[in-house]
């Protein structure tokens, strides 16, 4: 009868249905999987560092809800955790369409340009199983120095430039095209600070460790009001999401990681008006260890369903951001993490390259 009733809603709900649970089987089967290959010890190591503090780098997850995964132990209470993050990343999307009435090719966006984002976050214990963070996330996009670098490793690599010789290196262009004319995604033209919209948090252990599999629940919300200015939203409104997070019980010194989010987005406009999807899931998995008590590497995978729909642009597809990091011990709490990320499946609709860095505190 309701199915009846509304069959367009219903298959959309079956959809998101079967796609969140076919991501909580592959976070689940990874992380089984990767806890079962490795050696058993009666002795615990300490557990291996958590994933990098490197949120989404879509130019979408800027002035949208960008969900950061966190490892699922908390700050404990009267403790306070926190870090600050410095991403470099290289943005490149052009898509064009043929039209055969008129014969002629018209532009949907170019996204060119470079960013640098800092992340200032932190996270107070406020019980053993609750704590409460916030994240104001300031990025700065311009031309930028990285495209002459860029179109030598792809011609060594044999990889495509996508076109990008056609337009000047190093030059700031994210315009949206909803007609001849385009419309920047930031009102500001030229090079400058962007308003970020800043995130809170809140995380509740649903099963404490040190034990094998803890998991914590998060729930996020951005603040659009106090930072925002584009062209995506006409619209009031929020952003918010629902995830959960896991590791295995590290063994060797080995630890894998494993979060899902629900996230939830106003409607907005990319090309058309509603063509921005207003759900999608957001996966991470993630491996790292210790190699001495001062040194430890990570890898981890980010993959999230596409942000839009029927726009013809990258922002169709699902992202896939890959990203190789090294953790150092500089204190007894202080440790710093240096990494190289790259969008290593569909490009257009994320960061093509990026350097990341950030220093952790615990408190």
């Amino acid at each position: 009868m309701i199915a009846a009733l509304f069959p367009r809603r219903t298959a959309s709900c079956r959809r998101r249905g079967a796609r969140l649970a076919q991501a909580l089987a592959t976070c689940v089967l990874w992380l089984v999987a990767t806890g079962s290959a490795l050696q058993a010890t009666d002795d615990l190591q300490p557990a291996g560092p958590g994933p990098l503090r490197l949120a989404s780098l879509s130019p979408l997850a800027w002035v949208r809800l960008g969900f950061l995964h966190q490892e699922p132990e908390l700050p404990g209470a009267g403790n306070a955790t926190g870090f600050l993050a410095l991403t470099w990343a290289n943005h490149w999307d052009f898509t064009e369409k043929y039209v055969v009435a008129t014969d002629s090719w018209y532009r949907i966006v170019l996204f060119d340009g470079e960013s640098v984002l800092l992340n200032p976050f932190a996270e107070v214990g406020l019980t053993r199983r609750l704590a409460v963070s916030a994240r104001v996330p300031f990025v700065y996009t311009g031309g930028g120095a990285m495209d002459r670098t860029i179109e030598q490793v792809h011609g060594v690599l044999g990889l495509s430039d996508a076109q990008r010789p056609r337009f000047p290196r190093d030059t700031l262009r994210m315009d949206i095209y909803r007609g001849e004319v385009p419309t920047p995604l930031w009102p500001e033209e030229g090079p400058g600070v962007r308003a970020v919209p800043p995130v809170a948090s809140i995380r509740y252990a649903l099963r404490e460790g040190p034990d094998p599999w803890p998991l914590t629940l998060k729930a996020s919300v951005n603040l659009p009001r106090y930072g925002e200015r584009n062209s995506l939203y006409d619209r009031s409104g929020h952003d918010w999401a629902l995830g959960l997070a896991t590791r295995t019980r590290p063994r060797s010194g080995l630890t894998a990681i494993g979060s899902v989010a629900y996230v939830h987005l106003r409607r907005g406009r990319l090309v058309r008006e509603d063509d921005l999807v207003t759900e999608h899931l957001s996966l991470l998995l993630a491996l790292g260890g210790w190699i001495d008590p001062d040194h430890g590497w990570s890898v981890q995978v980010q993959h999230a369903t596409n942000a839009a729909r029927g726009t013809g642009t990258g922002f169709d597809r699902d992202t896939s951001e890959f990203a190789v990091g090294w953790h150092g011990r500089l204190g007894p709490h202080l440790t710093l993490e240096l990494a190289v990320y790259e969008n290593i499946l569909n490009q257009g609709n994320a960061a093509d390259v990026a350097l990341h860095a950030a220093l952790n505190a615990r408190l």
